[in-house]
């Protein structure tokens, strides 16, 4: 190649077939850092879907548990309106959107990461069971709820970073 003259390739950045961004004008080949980038986002996204699950999984289960436990004569509006198989029904709804946020998750993080920030739905079920039932949150509670923090955030630091895919390769990046 002659001085002065540049050599660019145009590269989509993908992840399992989802294009993560526009695409990127590079001098002959993908920096290492444009990789981590797209791993961390992806990293980033899988982890908020976890949450988003947990936290949904915990409201269905708040859901269900109120329409189960409220006693004839206590009900609220809801209760009233659809009686207790209609909002239990509802938290079943609820239960099934949590478990689409999971999946969607276990796509773009690793599984033993997955499982842990997934285990964070006790301590949601805990604080919404408090707000909302008026639960009583025992000393042991915040210490289990403690410990199951802990435990997350010993397992996402230590615990394998790559994706289920890291050691699948496309047939012309074999050659």
């Amino acid at each position: 190649m002659a001085s002065g003259s540049a050599y660019y390739s145009v590269v989509t950045v993908q992840h399992r077939g989802v294009r993560l961004g526009p695409p990127y004008r590079v001098d002959g080949c993908i920096a290492t850092s444009d990789r981590f980038s797209v791993r961390t986002m992806a990293l980033f996204i899988g982890i908020i879907m976890c949450e988003l699950a947990a936290l949904t999984l915990a409201t269905s289960m708040v859901i269900q548990r109120y329409a189960l436990s409220t006693l004839p004569g206590e009900e609220g509006w809801l209760l009233r309106k659809i009686g207790h198989n209609g909002v239990w029904g509802i938290g079943m709804l609820v239960y099934v959107l949590g478990n689409v946020f999971y999946v969607i998750g276990l796509w773009w993080t690793p599984l033993a990461l997955a499982s842990a920030l997934v285990a964070t739905l006790l301590v949601f079920n805990t604080i919404l069971s408090h707000e909302f039932l008026g639960s009583v949150v025992t000393t042991h509670d915040v210490q289990g709820n403690g410990l199951i923090l802990l435990a997350v955030c010993i397992i996402a630091a230590f615990g394998p970073t790559p994706t289920a895919n890291e050691g699948q390769y496309m047939p012309d990046e074999l050659v």
